[in-house]
């Protein structure tokens, strides 16, 4: 039996982009200064930080393709600032090397940055 037809490609990064942001979002603690004796900013800070990034580069790859909706735009961009931020924490509080790169999205970054998404 013929399974059913396969999604776009674009189609299926832009969900796994959304499906990365919410989960890494589900297990931030943005109101939370990382301190080397939380286990949470040692084990699981430093993979959301890394998980948001990916989101945001994911989505980032997609405008070369076409514009992304207002919902993937402001995710793009909460993804984008919050990776930057949290990273930033980690270097200075816990010594770590900078887990994300020093990166900006395309054609994004001259826009007021948006709330994150519900």
């Amino acid at each position: 039996a013929l399974g059913p037809p396969e999604a776009p490609a674009g189609a299926t990064l832009r969900a796994l982009a959304i499906d990365i942001y919410e989960r890494a979002r589900k297990l931030d603690r943005p109101d939370t200064a990382p301190t080397p004796r939380d286990r949470w900013a040692v084990l699981e800070a430093p993979r959301i930080a890394q998980g948001l990034h990916a989101s945001a580069v994911l989505l980032d790859a997609l405008t070369q393709h076409g514009p992304l909706s207002a919902t993937e735009l402001a995710v793009l961009r909460a993804a984008h600032q919050r990776s930057q931020v949290l990273s930033a924490q980690l270097v200075k509080s816990l010594s770590m090397e900078r887990l994300v790169p020093a990166w900006q999205p395309l054609g994004h970054t001259a826009q007021p940055p948006a709330s994150p998404p519900p």
